[in-house]
């Protein structure tokens, strides 16, 4: 029957498939980009913007060195059972569109510890209900303004001891087919030019809120970018080489660079305190040597290395339509819902 939920068995085996094949598609995709950089690939560049723009630079290992690739399992409209199916076969990223849903499921499903994103158009005048009701919450991938990220700022702030004193991640959502029906930032000729290197560009609306929450929002911590594709898979790939472009483009700031090797220096201490209290030796260098079985977990997920995930300037883009694309260009995370929980209800499943 369409918009009914396939079986506990079947959302298992639908997660299975789904990692299995972004893992393939991810490690096609460095295994390429290895044999065209050679031994550059294993060392941080000193300038982000020696990379240039082409595509393959944007999955250089040093951005995605952990984890490659995000799996964000979308569970919009699907109910908490589903998702609880999802984390038991060792899931732990869940996308919501919706406020009071997600505060719905992660009451529900609190006991599992779950990563939380939010991913659908956040109205500033619910950021502090949304944190109050999920303190955890890990990261907002839709922020378009100063003014939410300010508010978001604010309400972190009040749950920040629930948070352990830790900033909430924030993507920057950029509406890069510039399409009226989608949110986000939309590219002007300033974005353009400073996506192309080229000086003077200050006005880029998109480096203006990166630099506000730098400055501003000491709560809140720049983590990367988030955007739809192109409906038209012709202009797909256009729209998410235009996000990989504008990501190096923002990694020539020294604040933003910073942000990030900070976090990558701190992984890297963390690895060789662990190696030397065990006598292994390190192994944090990102490969995709074996795919794992069916069912089994995988270098996929980073569900065990949050914290050093933080070294990664993420691009949060490709659905299951557009998946190898993305991942092309040097996605992050993709964000799967239809193909793990089958086709979304026409309305709200009860919690």
């Amino acid at each position: 029957m369409e918009g009914a939920s396939p079986s506990l068995e079947a959302i298992q085996t639908n997660l299975a498939r789904v990692r299995r094949d972004i893992f393939a598609v991810a490690a096609a995709s460095f295994t390429q980009t290895s044999a065209a950089e050679g031994d550059a690939v294993s060392s941080l560049p000193s300038a982000a913007s020696s990379a240039a723009s082409s595509a393959s630079s944007a999955a250089a290992p040093w951005l995605t060195r952990h984890a490659g690739v995000r799996l964000l399992a979308v569970s919009k409209y699907h109910p908490s059972a589903s998702v609880e199916t999802a984390a038991r076969a060792g899931q732990r990223h869940f996308g919501e569109n919706y406020v009071q849903e997600l505060a719905e499921k992660a009451k529900l499903l609190s006991h599992l510890n779950l990563k939380w994103h939010m991913i659908g158009h956040l109205q500033s005048n619910k950021a502090k209900a949304l944190l109050a009701a999920c303190p955890s919450l890990y990261a907002v991938e839709t922020v378009d303004s100063k003014k939410l990220a300010k508010v978001l700022n604010e309400a972190v702030g009040a749950v920040l001891s629930q948070r352990g004193n830790k900033p909430l991640r924030v993507f920057l959502q950029v509406n890069t087919s510039d399409e009226d029906s989608k949110s986000g930032l939309r590219l002007g000729a300033a974005d353009d030019a400073y996506a192309d290197g080229v000086s003077g560009a200050a006005n880029s609306d998109v480096r203006e809120l990166v630099e506000f929450i730098i400055d501003a929002c000491p709560n809140l911590r720049f983590s990367g970018l988030m955007t739809v594709g192109h409906p038209d898979p012709a202009k797909t790939g256009a729209s998410f080489e235009q996000l990989a472009r504008l990501r190096d483009a923002l990694l020539q700031l020294p604040r933003v660079r910073e942000i990030f090797e900070s976090a990558r220096q701190a992984a890297d201490e963390k690895h060789a305190s662990a190696a030397a209290q065990s006598g292994a030796g390190d192994d944090s260098s990102c490969g995709w040597e074996e795919i794992p079985a069916e069912g089994q977990g995988s270098a996929l997920d980073d569900n065990e290395q949050d914290e050093d995930r933080d070294n990664v300037f993420e691009l949060s883009m490709g659905m299951s339509g557009d998946l190898e694309e993305a991942i092309r260009h040097g996605s992050t995370e993709v964000r799967i819902g239809t193909a793990i929980f089958g086709s979304r209800p026409a309305v709200k499943a009860s919690a």
